[in-house]
């Protein structure tokens, strides 16, 4: 395996998330082409389809990348704190609603879900999952993850297609309150009674 190349291939795909990120803040999402983030990222077409099929592919990426930086943050500190993590993701998927419901428009429903399904949780998050939810196997463990993770995703959709008429705060107690209710005992205890 040639090192250089993969560090420059991850250098490359990392500068043309950047430039979708600079577009998306100055033009509508429906506005940024792939001449556009070309030209933003000092690339020719053929690097971009290299990387990325399409603009929705990219976009998707961007907000998984973001999504998994902010669940790693909240894994990373001393104090795992499961309620703070979900505010911050639904907070994220408020500021950013514009674009997601873009994609949402854009994108098959199973290509989504699947999509978030395989960046959501992240693989150091499955053994304190699996604690939690008293998953006694690697099969049970998957099927709940699967069962919460297209509840989440749906009613993520349902909010964000429907105009996020509730606040992301509010969201954020409704998750919570499903998650720690269906969490044994003991688990429930370390987040807290005031979720339920």
């Amino acid at each position: 395996m040639n090192v250089d190349n993969n560090v420059r291939f991850k250098e490359t795909e990392e500068r043309i998330m950047r430039a979708y990120g600079n577009l998306a803040r100055k033009l509508p999402i429906n506005k940024i082409t792939v001449s556009a983030i070309c030209k933003e990222a000092g690339i020719h077409r053929t690097t971009f389809y290299g990387h990325f099929q399409d603009i929705i592919e990219l976009g998707d990426m961007v907000e998984i990348e973001q999504i998994n930086r902010l669940v790693h943050y909240y894994i990373d500190s001393d104090n795992f704190d499961f309620p703070a993590m979900i505010k911050a993701m639904f907070q994220f998927y408020y500021e950013n609603r514009e674009v997601i419901r873009r994609h949402l428009f854009q994108t098959a429903d199973g290509e989504v879900t699947e999509r978030i399904r395989k960046n959501f949780l992240p693989k150091e998050l499955s053994a304190e999952y699996a604690r939690c939810f008293d998953c006694q196997s690697d099969t049970e463990l998957q099927y709940h993850q699967v069962f919460f993770e297209n509840g989440f995703i749906n009613v993520l959709k349902q909010w964000i297609l429907t105009g996020c008429k509730e606040s992301y705060e509010e969201m954020a107690s409704l998750i919570i309150k499903i998650y720690v209710t269906a969490m044994k005992p003991e688990a429930r205890a370390d987040i807290g009674d005031e979720w339920l």
